[in-house]
């Protein structure tokens, strides 16, 4: 394995000599000036500059003044445009005409003092909500109407295509193949664990959200979508602050409080977020269990109570330093603690064939931690816009989890047995990464290529202790133990051009994965190894009012190490879970069509094809009450799907929302040995709405509802019932938008339960489910900010794109 990692690094050494003897070719055409205050002719750094095309006001790009004031911008095709330069501290400024027939440089745009005077611009459209920009959509957050009091997974569950599920999984347009970055970055191992990090983030700390359907052949194969959560950063030299205090009532109270601190201060700029979360959760579910026997049927009548109190303790920096006007270091810190506490009873009374009642008991206990560090260094040669990036990563985490068990089985009036025990279920892991990336201009194309190397290791221990007596005895036939190993060699490269209104993108991503599984139990080793070839291609097209992608993706999707351990997790007395070492990994194409009109208007529609897709396979044991659920690749999926989201603004813009339709129909191709109910095998659709409001009452007070609506669907081995959801609440804004206080319903009826059944060969669980969702939630925002310079009031607290036409 050494040589490979050596291999691997002389691969990227070659790659960078290589690359570097092309950094010099000169892209088509570029305009490139300095932005300088006109008083004193001083440099003005973090000045905003934008390009647009003159024919039709179409945004073309934008980006950040230097240190020094300097701007370039490149491979723009012949054509007339014109240039807006903004900063929080000054005026406006819109240049002249400028028609690009050759390289334009030494260009000067000075700025005045912002006399928070109005008048002399005139704004014609304001900037939408999302902005779909080739394979990636922009959308921003505080134009989101009703965010006020949520935290960054409840402000994913109102986009539209999104749908979050009881705050703990994450869907976008019909796939949970989704990956979330924050600044960028991947902070968890897996998905629970970055949804958990999000729990801690305000949605008034979020700057916009980028997501990229179906993913690219630039980020990872695991997983599809890319969603990439931005914070918010100050545009000038200065310190920003956010507290933020969260409460939630309804028989428990819970609690969430914040602190996020931006600051820059000349070449530094950073941003840093402390939060404690104190939530408290319960809930019930009652259902009864059909059990079909040759002889005489057995029911099963239960009620399941349960109670959570979980405490969180989170940390998150974003560090930038410019080091000099081509080289920039970044580093990427995130921590967060949990101590958590699950008590779990349920009472079930058995008729028919089999006559008892069963009493269980389930006190879990867990603490965990899960740290993760970047360092990330950018090197941009001037002259020809040649970027290297590379990075080295580090993700370490535990979870200590133990838990205390009683099971009393009654007949009659007496109890026939009492079974009593004790679980220790520990979990280690870290995991190593290093990468580098290129971006090489050359002459109207733009080649992106990489490099990427994840060593991952996990162990995971289940330690069972029978009491008998008050004596512990280990409990050999259900303790086992697992060290899982990972490695994960890849490389991607990507060719863009543009011609006209038309953009091109499109690569291939090479992943070579090596893991191991060592089990005690059976002192064997599982070992895998595998190579994986992904095409991705988009086609865009972009107008003033219409902007299209259409898209190829491919992906994979590697077992969850949980999965393949093979030892026996009891979920009750008579349900257990075990693992499958010889899992392989879901394979995934998507086809899509994305489509942004007239700036209100979003419709997405496209195609899902899975194969090996792993599903958790229930089966009873031998005619008995004993049910064992195995993850297998069981089934390839076809599914279509179509999304639509409407954005507006009416009564003078005093209304705002957005309304959003989803729907999607598929099919499973079952393995025949994984046929179970013959339900599976037919065609299935459903549909989700959600509609999101916020109107002005005053300048100062505003009152929002949510609306969610998601039919009755049926997946594999479960059915689930319609369910839906209202939330009501009012927001007031006091001095001067510094101290926002939101107060509000959750679920105001109680309606958004779970009413399920989950089936297979000779089994049938109808249930209900009281998630108990509806609570008073009160919010309390207080902002300041302080610059080191003249203290003027922004006319604009976003650098970007605000308006696309101007009047002087």
């Amino acid at each position: 394995m050494k040589n490979k990692v050596i291999i691997f690094s002389q691969l990227m050494l070659g790659l960078s000599l290589i690359i570097n003897n092309l950094h010099a070719q000169e892209s088509l055409h570029s305009i490139a000036g300095v932005v300088q205050v006109n008083q004193s002719g001083e440099p003005l750094k973090n000045a905003f500059v934008e390009l647009f095309k003159m024919s039709d006001s179409t945004f073309v790009f934008a980006q950040n003044t230097d240190d020094q004031g300097n701007f370039k911008i490149s491979r723009i095709e012949k054509e007339k445009y014109f240039m807006r330069i903004s900063h929080p501290l000054y005026a406006v400024y819109i240049s002249k005409p400028i028609n690009l027939v050759h390289n334009v440089s030494n260009k000067i745009f000075s700025l005045e003092e912002n006399t928070n005077e109005l008048d002399e611009v005139i704004v014609e459209a304001t900037r939408p909500i999302a902005v779909l920009d080739g394979d990636k959509k922009s959308i921003y957050v505080e134009r989101i109407p009703g965010i006020e009091g949520d935290n960054g997974i409840e402000l994913l569950g109102k986009l539209p295509g999104f749908w979050i599920e009881n705050e703990s999984s994450i869907a976008f347009n019909g796939s949970s193949e989704v990956t979330i970055l924050i600044n960028g970055r991947r902070q968890g191992f897996k998905n629970s664990q970055d949804l958990n990090l999000l729990k801690t983030i305000p949605a008034n700390n979020i700057k916009k959200i980028e997501v990229i359907s179906g993913g690219s052949a630039k980020y990872d194969a695991d997983r599809g979508t890319i969603v990439n959560i931005i914070t918010k950063n100050k545009a000038v030299d200065g310190l920003s602050v956010n507290l933020s205090s969260y409460s939630y009532v309804n028989e428990e109270i819970s609690d969430f409080q914040n602190a996020y601190v931006n600051l820059v201060s000349g070449r530094f700029s950073g941003s840093a977020s402390v939060g404690y979360r104190n939530s408290k959760s319960y809930g019930t579910e009652n259902g009864n269990i059909f059990y079909d026997n040759s002889d005489e049927d057995t029911q099963q009548d239960y009620l399941k109570n349960y109670d959570i109190d979980s405490k969180v303790l989170s940390l998150y920096s974003n560090l930038n330093y410019k080091i000099d006007q081509s080289n920039e270091l970044n580093f990427n810190f995130s921590s967060y603690s949990t101590n958590k506490q699950t008590n779990i009873q349920q009472q079930n009374s058995y008729y028919g064939e089999q006559n008892f009642i069963l009493k269980f008991k389930n006190l879990k206990n867990a603490e965990d931690n899960l740290t993760s560090m970047n360092l990330s260094h950018t090197y941009t040669k001037d002259s020809s816009d040649f970027k290297i990036k590379s990075n080295i990563g580090y993700l370490t985490g535990f979870i200590d989890e133990t838990q205390n068990f009683e099971n009393k089985f009654i007949t009659g009036s007496t109890i026939d047995s009492l079974n009593k025990g004790r679980a220790e279920i520990p979990l280690d892991g870290h995991q190593f990464i290093m990468g580098l990336d290129f971006e090489i201009p050359v002459s109207v194309f733009l080649i992106e290529a990489g490099a990427k190397y994840t060593d991952s290791e996990i162990e995971n221990n289940a330690t069972y202790f029978d009491d008998i007596d008050g004596l512990e005895m280990l409990n050999g036939s259900r303790s086992d133990s697992l060290i899982y190993d990972e490695k994960v060699f890849a490389g991607y490269s990507l060719l863009s051009t543009s011609v006209g209104n038309m953009s091109f993108k499109g690569g291939v991503r090479i992943e070579h994965t090596e893991n191991a599984s060592a089990f005690l139990s059976t002192q064997t080793i599982s070992a895998n190894s595998y190579t994986n070839f992904l095409p991705n291609f988009v086609v865009s097209y972009k107008t003033k009012n219409l902007s299209s992608a259409l898209k190829f993706t491919s992906g994979l999707t590697r077992p969850d190490y949980v999965y393949l351990n093979p030892y026996e997790y009891y979920i009750s007395e008579f349900s257990y879970r075990v693992g499958n070492p010889d899992l392989k990994p879901v394979k995934r194409n998507t086809i899509s069509l994305e489509n942004s009109l007239f700036d209100f208007l979003d419709i997405d529609l496209g195609y899902h094809r899975y194969n090996d897709m792993i599903m958790l396979v229930s089966r009873r044991l031998e005619n008995s009450l004993y049910t064992r659920t195995r993850p297998e690749n069981a089934t390839s999926i076809n599914d279509f799907y179509a999304s639509v989201g409407i954005y507006y603004r009416l009564l003078d813009n005093k209304w705002s929302g957005q309304l959003s339709f989803y729907g999607e129909t598929y099919n499973y191709d079952i393995k025949p040995q994984f046929v179970t109910d013959t339900r599976d095998l037919d065609q299935f659709q459903y549909y989700s709405v959600k509609f999101n409001n916020s109107y002005e009452i005053t300048p100062n007070i505003e009152i929002f509802n949510r609306f969610s609506y998601r039919s009755n669907s049926t997946f594999y081995q479960i059915y689930q019932a319609s369910r839906w959801r209202l939330d009501l609440g009012v927001t007031g804004n006091l001095f001067n938008d510094s101290l926002k206080i939101t107060a509000g319903v959750d679920d105001i009826f109680n309606t958004y339960n779970y009413d399920n059944i989950s089936y297979f060969d000779g089994y049938q669980n109808n249930y209900e489910t009281d998630l108990s969702l509806t609570r008073f939630k009160l919010s309390v925002v207080y902002s300041f900010s302080t610059g080191w310079n003249k203290n003027k009031k922004s006319t604009s607290t976003d650098n970007s794109k605000e308006i696309t036409r101007f009047k002087n």
